[in-house]
Order: C-alpha cells, then sequence, then structure tokens
C-alpha cells in the first residue's frame, strides 16, 4: 500500500514538473515573440517618422504652419489646411496653429524604404489600423499605436502585446489621448518601465510624451503617474471621446514595484496612469528645421 502511495506521489511529482515546464517553455516562446513583434513595431514607427519628414521637405512651403492668435479670420490659405489645433504654451499663452494633413501613406511595399524589416505600419497580426506614434523618451518607449472603433480589437491587440488608443473616436489636437499596453514581468516589453517616471520623478520641465502623426508632432508635458481603481479610471480617463484635447493619459497594468527600494509602492489590482499636458504642436516642417533632420 505505501508502495503504491509513493508511486502515485512521484507520478504526480513527475507530471506537475513537466506541466510547470510546458507553462514556462509557452510563457519564454510568448515574451520572445512579444519582443519581436515590438521590434518591429519600432522599426515602423522611425520609418513612419523619417517618411513625414522627407514629405514636409518636398512639400515646401505649402506644408508649414501658421502660427495664430484667437480671432484669426480664414483665406484662401486655410483652404490646404486641415485641422485647427489650440493649446496653451508654457507662457501660459493660448496658441492656435492650423495643420496641413500629410499623406496617409500605404506603406505596404518596404523596397520603398529601404528596410528589409519594414512592410506595413499596419502588420499582419494587428486587428487594428495605425494612428501615430507614441514615444516616451525617458521611458525608452517608441511604438506605433492602433485604434479601431470596436473596443474587441483593441482587446485583441492588446493582447498581442501591440499599443492601442483606447478609444477609436479620440484624435490628437481634437479630444484627449488615452493609450493602454501590458505591463510585462520581462523589462523593456511593452509598457515595463513606464513605471520609471514615478521611481525616478520624471515629472515636470523637460520630461515628455510625443505623438507623432500625420499632421504634425504633438508635444505632451508628465505632469504625474497615480493609479485608480481599473473599472474606474478606465471609465474616467480611458473608454470616453470627450476628454479635454490637452490631455493625455497612459494606461498600464499596477503591480507591485520594487524598482528603487526607497519608493516601494503597491499598485496590485490598479491601473497605473500617466498624465500629460499638451504644451506645443509642431507640423513636420517645424520640426524638421527645428531638429535639423532632413
Amino acid at each position: 500500500m505505501k508502495k503504491r502511495l509513493w508511486t502515485a506521489l512521484l507520478i504526480a511529482g513527475i507530471a506537475l514538473i513537466a506541466f510547470g515546464g510546458v507553462i514556462a517553455l509557452r510563457d519564454d516562446r510568448e515574451l520572445r515573440e512579444g519582443y519581436e513583434r515590438q521590434q518591429r513595431e519600432e522599426i515602423s514607427a522611425r520609418n513612419f517618422i523619417d517618411c513625414m519628414i522627407a514629405y514636409s521637405n518636398s512639400a515646401g512651403s505649402d506644408g508649414a504652419v501658421t502660427a495664430l492668435r484667437p480671432g484669426y479670420e480664414s483665406d484662401e490659405r486655410t483652404e490646404k489646411r486641415s485641422k485647427v489645433v489650440s493649446y496653451i504654451d508654457k507662457g501660459g499663452e493660448e496658441i492656435t496653429k492650423v495643420l496641413v494633413t500629410g499623406p496617409t501613406f500605404d506603406l505596404t511595399d518596404y523596397r520603398l524604404y529601404g528596410d528589409d524589416n519594414y512592410h506595413s505600419l499596419t502588420p499582419e497580426y494587428a486587428k487594428g489600423e495605425f494612428r501615430f506614434v507614441l514615444s516616451i523618451p525617458d521611458c525608452g518607449i517608441m511604438r506605433g499605436v492602433f485604434g479601431s472603433c470596436d473596443p474587441a480589437v483593441a482587446e485583441a491587440d492588446l493582447e498581442m502585446w501591440m499599443v492601442v488608443l483606447m478609444d477609436g473616436a479620440q484624435e490628437p489636437g481634437v479630444t484627449g489621448i488615452s493609450i493602454a499596453g501590458h505591463d510585462s514581468v520581462s523589462e523593456d516589453l511593452s509598457f515595463n518601465r513606464l513605471v520609471d517616471i514615478e521611481t525616478y520623478g520624471y515629472t515636470g520641465e523637460g520630461h515628455d510624451i510625443i505623438l507623432y502623426t500625420y499632421d504634425g508632432v504633438y508635444f505632451y508635458q508628465i505632469e504625474s503617474l497615480f493609479d485608480a481603481p481599473r473599472s474606474e479610471g478606465r471609465r474616467d480617463y480611458g473608454y470616453r471621446a470627450d476628454l479635454p484635447a490637452q490631455d493625455i493619459y497612459i494606461f498600464t497594468c499596477g503591480r507591485d514595484i520594487a524598482q528603487n527600494p526607497t519608493q516601494i509602492k503597491n499598485h496590485r489590482y490598479k491601473d497605473i496612469i500617466v498624465h500629460g499636458v499638451l504644451y506645443d504642436v509642431m507640423s513636420w516642417a517645424e520640426y524638421r528645421e527645428k531638429t535639423g533632420v532632413e
């Protein structure tokens, strides 16, 4: 009887070890595939920026932006413009700019862009469509953001470790922006490093969230990182298209943080939310001139 019991326990132990190995292999494969897709999307994001700079360079004066004060009267110049954006700059002055919308590239032929790893802004595994590029320099994040009016599509993209627009009707310069990405336990995957904003105090002057869009480049100063119960935070700052146009919120799942022993905080079962405020908008021509990139 004892021998049978020990045999059964041994078999059960071996089965558990084998099961654990299978789970570990599966998780390792999913992480590896997540890194591969992330690398591809980072390449696409940088290529999008290069393409828009090149387009603005060839557009000449037609690609310029007129800096305006409130009360500007429409004239023939505005016929070529497609979006009016207003914001408060760092000096407290209200600025209005009329932006030219660049071409919505159908970048399916990678040979045009000189990179064998680059095929399309919307890869074949994506369920939504490419909207714009998100960059958070302090956290080493540079990703394309994908959107859809179908919430199920956004959830499917999140499961692929992609970065998504939480409401498909959101548009930079027109509405507030809410962006979500997973918080991986593996360093540098998806929004794993978003918590660096809290850990190292990346808020205020010099700490930005940048959106590279078809019509221009939007700069948001990082104001805070906070947490909220998932249902409440997503309801108040995520799944809605009526947020003030100056606000941006970046979402990821919270967990216990111990990157810096002096700042251990418990965000478990909550969302981490980074809030930024719009302070500058540049056309691609302005951006090219400021950065000196041709």
